[in-house]
């Protein structure tokens, strides 16, 4: 995610670095990683789909 958009998220909604820091950190339950990690994979996964 660009950071301008995460910048603006934070801004916007009024949360700190600290809960952003948090939402990533996959020891302390954020599932952020996880996330973003399925973002990335999807795309290939749908055109694994359409090719078989």
């Amino acid at each position: 995610m660009p950071l301008g958009t995460i910048l603006g998220v934070l801004t916007i909604m009024g949360l700190s670095w600290e809960r952003l820091i948090a939402d990533y950190n996959v020891l302390e339950g954020g599932l952020l990683p996880l996330g973003m990690l399925v973002l990335l994979v999807a795309p290939l996964i749908a055109r694994k789909l359409r090719e078989a």
